[in-house]
């Protein structure tokens, strides 16, 4: 299970053993938060608006959008991006990252990607996504999960933003891709066209304990919060995330999980337990999840 975390601003590409080659990195953790160091070296939460999310593992997939421009990733590389409108400038900021992976052999996954635009203050988007594959096991054919593995969201024009909600899941053969500001839904600007990549993958489910669950509330201005029921190891299906009073700069955003819990951000800096400058906003979330362990073999 590949994991890496550091400092960094821009695009940052870091070695990232296991990702491609004869397995598919399955997304189970990432994380994102700006941060500045003040004179005496300490960190200072720090919130900014947005035009890049990214996180894009190496490695072979079905693609899906031919005709669209590709990222190009190495075998065993990840590539990150959590910026504003400096993002592609030394002067970007910095920021913590933190990502990992859970790796499927090619024979129990089946990756993809697709890519385009879409006008951001409209809403969710959806796209209509090909069949998931039949995998063939003892003459039988098996069903799959839908499964992330990765994915980008970029302002066509590099200019700043402010974020209302966020979001990226499948739903009954669809993937919704949501990225929005305040902008009013008819006619938006052009700076408003946003660009998408969505890099899933379908799982096998044959031979193994599949659980699939699914998160709903209303998250609070809390530094991390932990929702203490969802223990374990966990892929992520699909997410989104809106804040209740409009839009807002961003300071961290993530989920992740382990045997403690799953911890979900979506905030400015304004968190408690952090800097209360101003009154911290609250957001709805949703989270899909899908818990994959191996069949006990009975001897």
């Amino acid at each position: 299970m590949p994991i890496v975390s550091g400092y960094t601003s821009g695009q940052r590409t870091r070695t990232y053993p296991g990702a491609g080659g004869n397995t598919v990195p399955l997304l189970s953790s990432f994380y994102f938060a700006f941060n500045n160091e003040n004179f005496l070296g300490e960190e200072k939460p720090d919130d900014n608006p947005i035009v890049d999310i990214r996180i894009l593992a190496g490695g072979a997939y079905t693609d899906l959008s031919p005709d669209a421009e590709k990222i190009e990733v190495a075998n065993n590389r990840l590539l990150v991006g959590f910026g504003d409108q400096l993002i592609d400038y030394p002067a970007a900021p910095r920021y913590y990252y933190r990502v990992k992976h859970l790796l499927k052999p090619n024979a129990m996954a089946k990756r993809f990607q697709i890519r385009g635009d879409y006008y951001a203050g409209r809403g969710n988007h959806s796209l209509a996504i090909p069949a998931p594959p039949n995998f063939q096991h003892g003459g039988a054919l098996m069903g799959s999960v839908f499964v992330l593995c990765g994915f980008k969201v970029r302002y066509a024009k590099p200019s700043n933003h402010k974020i209302k909600s966020i979001g990226i899941y499948e739903e009954a053969g669809r993937v919704h891709i949501e990225l929005s500001d305040n902008s009013p839904y008819s006619e938006p600007p052009v700076s408003d066209l946003f660009e998408f990549v969505v890099d899933y993958a379908w799982v096998n489910r044959s031979g193994q304990r599949v659980r699939l669950g699914e998160e709903n509330g209303l998250g609070r201005p809390i530094f991390n919060e932990i929702l203490n029921h969802v223990k374990g190891e966990k892929l992520i299906r699909g997410f989104r995330f809106e804040f209740t009073e409009g839009e807002k700069e961003i300071h961290n955003f993530g989920i992740t999980t382990s045997d403690a819990g799953m911890r979900i951000a979506f905030g400015d800096k304004n968190q408690i337990g952090v800097y209360n400058q101003a009154p911290a906003p609250n957001y709805n979330y949703m989270i899909q999840w899908v818990e994959i362990t191996p069949l006990a073999i009975m001897i």
